[in-house]
């Protein structure tokens, strides 16, 4: 009876060990597309910000 039971826990180990890989996977691809998007969130606002400033000069003739 007791055989059963540590052919079932080793399975169980098994399955939870692979779920446990593939969660690691997932975040793994999760923080490259955040810190993608983060970094194309950041050039919009720097082209815009730049952008503002350079049509302000350019509208009140500041150089």
């Amino acid at each position: 009876m007791n055989a059963g039971f540590s052919r079932s826990d080793a399975r169980m180990d098994a399955g939870f060990a692979r779920i446990d890989a593939h969660f690691v996977r997932v975040h793994e691809q999760l923080m490259k597309i955040r810190t993608t998007d983060f970094r194309i969130l950041m050039s919009i606002s720097l082209t815009t910000a730049l952008g503002t400033l350079s049509l302000i000069v350019k509208v009140y003739g500041l150089f």
